[in-house]
């Protein structure tokens, strides 16, 4: 009787292995595809606020060294 019950239930098995493993392939697939869209815009975003950010270093700068000159005029601060 285990000998007439073995084939079936390997083959039950290995069916049900293969549709778990096609199925978590296939969605993983169309996840990924989604992803690397949201991927290109996180990193247009992200490269925006980059040259934002050295926009605002640059000003920062260009403001620091304008009050070191100011403060250079003043006797005493060279």
């Amino acid at each position: 009787m285990g000998g007439k019950l073995r084939r079936p239930a390997a083959l039950l098995l290995a069916a049900a292995t293969f549709l778990g493993v096609t199925a978590v392939c296939g969605t993983s697939a169309k996840a990924q595809t989604a992803t690397l869209d949201d991927v290109a815009q996180r990193l247009g975003e992200v490269e925006q606020a980059t040259d934002a950010a050295a926009l605002a270093g640059h000003n920062a700068w260009m403001l620091t060294s304008a009050a070191l000159v100011l403060f250079m005029t003043a006797p005493g601060l060279a």
